[in-house]
């Protein structure tokens, strides 16, 4: 997928592009797949701005941290992140059972 985008990019050299993806791709392959990503798009010229969002601090009402890469040719101007529109904290769920009751699920 990634070579895929990398190549529509590089024939239709469009002004703006961004890319949305789950936030472990940053890290998959020891970042190499991100790294390659990133130094390729720098080598066609692109401005390239990177970051990890959580997608309900805009509107999504769940927790969904992606990770995005937003570029721009060289003539433009690359826009900075949305402000986000709301507070989202993602508290963990934490739940502790008695291991000596039995539980029925109606499932």
């Amino acid at each position: 997928m990634i070579l895929v985008f990398l190549s529509f990019a590089n024939y239709f050299r469009p002004k703006f592009f961004l890319l949305e993806n789950v936030r472990n791709f940053v890290s998959f392959n020891e970042g190499q797949t991100f790294r390659l990503m990133l130094s390729s798009l720098l080598e066609m010229g692109y401005q390239v701005r990177f970051g990890i969002l959580e997608a309900g601090a805009f509107g999504v009402s769940q927790s969904r941290k992606r990770a995005f890469i937003w570029a721009a040719s060289p003539e433009e101007r690359l826009p900075e992140w949305p402000e986000p529109m709301h507070v989202f904290a993602c508290p963990e769920l934490k739940i502790t059972l008695p291991r000596d009751v039995q539980y029925a699920f109606p499932f």
